[in-house]
């Protein structure tokens, strides 16, 4: 009798797991799944793979894609939604033409694409673990940004490309503004598209008591800022991370499906050249 039911148990074990086998080789649309934590927001957590990445769709909870990889003939379907103190990711990996042939050599631990998969998903984790390490704001707190007479240049970009074009126009804005007393240029952020990671912002520096030198370069013009804002934070870390407190408001408001109030503004308050450490340069974030 106890033989009888030990046949009995293992033919059900048997079935069982020859059943699971037949329905992932053959059902299973996806070949292996890989889920995760992470600090960043759920549109950081986009802005490092955003290239390449088709039906993009987004909701209160968060932002799903898909993100082709070309040389390895595999498409990723991410899931990333806010979480506890960042977001969670789940990544369901399919390889286009091998999908089945993938799968076997998954069953059989010989699968050599499945493991380069992994390795690049693991390295862009550490990027994304990295990168959260090299800024912190604080507590944001109520504050209004008092109007003031710039002198400005409009610039649209990647989001990437900011430095860059902050770099190309600084000289000659800080020239032209005779801000001899000192007071920190702004960017006067308009727009921030980030499914494309894109955005559209005026750099501008206060002009000085003696006015601007003249003659200004033909994209350079005068403004008054008046910026309508009610809270700040103090930011830390290189000028061109601040796109991640942006992001993170940017998904904060999501889940109470509101958006961001454009224009918001940042305040340089230190400058690249001072020697210290990029991670200690501080910007002032209006909102």
């Amino acid at each position: 009798m106890k033989k009888l039911r030990i046949k009995s148990i293992i033919s059900i074990i048997c079935f069982s797991v020859g059943l699971a086998i037949f329905i992932y080789l053959f059902f299973m649309p996806y070949a292996y799944v890989v889920n995760f934590k992470t600090s960043q927001s759920p549109i950081s957590v986009y802005s490092f793979v955003h290239e390449n990445t088709l039906d993009i769709y987004e909701n209160e909870k968060g932002i799903y894609f898909t993100q082709i990889l070309k040389n390895e003939d595999t498409q990723l379907h991410w899931r990333v939604e806010s979480g506890n103190k960042g977001s969670d990711v789940q990544i369901k990996i399919v390889f286009n033409e091998s999908n089945l042939k993938e799968k076997i050599r998954i069953l059989t631990f010989r699968s050599s694409l499945l493991e380069k998969i992994l390795k690049r998903i693991k390295k862009m984790y550490k990027s994304m673990s990295d990168d959260f390490k090299s800024f912190s704001w604080t507590t944001p707190l109520k504050n209004k940004l008092p109007e003031i007479n710039c002198l400005c240049v409009q610039l649209d970009s990647k989001i990437r490309e900011k430095p860059k074009l902050m770099n190309q126009n600084v000289d000659l804005l800080a020239y032209h503004s005779q801000n001899k007393s000192k007071l920190p240029p702004k960017l006067y952020i308009n727009d921030i598209d980030f499914i494309n990671q894109k955005f559209s912002y005026e750099f501008c520096f206060p002009i000085g008591k003696s006015g601007v030198y003249k003659p200004l370069p033909e994209e350079f013009y005068i403004k008054k800022q008046i910026v309508s804002t009610s809270h700040s934070i103090d930011f830390y870390g290189n000028f061109a991370a601040t796109q991640r407190f942006w992001a993170k408001l940017y998904d904060s408001l999501r889940l109470e499906n509101d958006k961001i109030d454009y224009p918001v503004v940042e305040e340089f308050l230190d400058s690249p050249f001072s020697g210290k450490d990029d991670k200690e340069w501080k910007s002032k974030l209006y909102f």
